[in-house]
């Protein structure tokens, strides 16, 4: 089964504190069986965050690999087990900022249009109305389009991978007043964008 598919399991990923430092340790040990693990809890976080990133479902899922094969060839430089989580995304917004800079190089690389985005988890509930699915797609596309980066980044890792600020701000290598007030400033543009339309942000989040 390659990693891709792997990442792509409906799982309930390890939030408590004890846990997600044991797991880090195994996983900078090398052990085989918690970097399985790694790809079974936090692939469909990092792979819908990089979907916001690219904005192409196939380039994100490329990327996804190159993370995962990175957190694997440098497991041994995970310097703070307990801060796994924000390792692995701080790997995938590099890897997602290296796509970037090639396809400013080469814009024969660009992608398409955001049409695999929605909230949550990546393995959605195939029972859920596909009509309904693609007009919360839509409408999520264009408000996050409307969002500097800096406050899309936020948005995404906060509120939609449920990182903690503090997470956060070591994914994007910033201080916590900053996650704050990026999030703020970023939150308030979602509302205003979605009052323009009728909605409110509770309907997609």
């Amino acid at each position: 089964m390659s990693v891709i598919r792997q990442s792509e399991r409906s799982v309930s990923q390890v939030t408590d504190p004890a846990a997600l430092k044991r797991l880090g340790e195994a996983v900078r040990r090398g052990d085989p069986q918690a970097l399985s693990a790694l790809i079974d809890q936090f692939g469909p976080g990092l792979l819908h965050y990089l979907v916001t990133c690219t904005g192409h479902q196939e380039t994100a899922e490329d990327l996804l690999q190159d993370t995962l094969l990175a957190a694997v060839r440098h497991c041994h430089r995970l310097r703070h087990p307990e801060r796994l989580r924000a390792w692995l995304f701080r790997i995938a917004r590099h890897t997602a900022l290296n796509w970037q800079r090639r396809r400013r190089r080469h814009p024969d690389l660009a992608a398409s249009p955001l049409d695999d985005l929605m909230p949550g988890p990546v393995v959605i509930n195939r029972a859920r109305d596909r009509t309904q699915r693609s007009d919360l797609r839509r409408v999520l596309e264009e408000a996050l389009a409307t969002l500097p980066s800096t406050e899309r980044d936020v948005i995404v890792l906060r509120h939609f991978e449920h990182l903690s600020s503090v997470e956060v701000a070591h994914v994007l290598r910033v201080r916590v007043g900053t996650v704050h007030s990026r999030t703020h400033r970023g939150l308030k543009r979602l509302l205003e964008h979605l009052q323009e339309r009728g909605l409110t942000l509770e309907a997609l989040l």
